[in-house]
């Protein structure tokens, strides 16, 4: 009996625990990295003003930055899509029963997309140094900043 009551208390616990280790990404939030991954990383002349890039360097990551901007074309294009549909069917009448229909295909793409960019970034810290590194979080972490404050004074005047 003892055995089971601990085996019954194991097996509930397992849920809970799933969704601690999903984060907040598994409850229906982007990624950090999603504004990154549907605007692509910055461009190489941008990217060497941000961390400071050695001349052996700037040859790698322009190239780096070409193999996913090519690459992720097709899927930043087809959310892009995908956000305008929704929004037309929202503000047409649509409702957000309408928009919902296309919730599913967008969100299957947004997190390609963001895996894609996940593993730039990856290819990146071969690159990087530590100080470069840094730079680079502290510039992704003011542009999020950014990208809040617009979206928010965006849907004020909406």
């Amino acid at each position: 009996m003892r055995r089971l009551l601990l085996a019954l208390a194991a097996l509930s616990a397992v849920p809970a625990l799933a969704a601690a280790q999903q984060g907040s990404e598994g409850r229906g939030q982007m990624s950090t990295n999603a504004p990154f991954a549907f605007e692509g990383p910055p461009a190489p002349a941008v990217f060497d003003t941000i961390v400071g890039l050695t001349t052996a360097q700037k040859p790698k990551y322009a190239a780096l930055h070409k193999a996913y901007m090519s690459e992720s074309r097709a899927a930043r294009d087809s959310v892009r899509a995908l956000r305008a549909k929704m929004r037309a069917t929202m503000s047409s009448g649509g409702g957000r029963e309408g928009a919902r229909a296309l919730m599913a295909p967008m969100r299957d793409q947004a997190t390609a997309l963001t895996g894609r960019y996940e593993e730039f970034e990856g290819e990146l810290g071969f690159l990087l140094d530590a100080g470069q590194t840094a730079k680079f979080e502290a510039w992704k972490e003011k542009e999020r900043t950014r990208l809040m404050s617009e979206r928010q004074r965006q849907r004020s005047v909406r």
